[in-house]
């Protein structure tokens, strides 16, 4: 899985360990996350 996260215009790109499917999403569009934090939830 890629997320692309969007940081002062600056795309960042967040891959996951694993292919698989987005069952849950931890944060919403325009909400501030920090490093480290788990944004979604992937079931394989």
């Amino acid at each position: 899985m890629r997320l692309i996260a969007e940081s002062m215009k600056m795309e960042i790109p967040v891959t996951s360990e694993r292919a698989g499917t987005v069952v849950e999403l931890r944060v919403g569009e325009g909400e501030a996350v920090e490093d480290g934090q788990v944004v979604a939830i992937v079931e394989t």
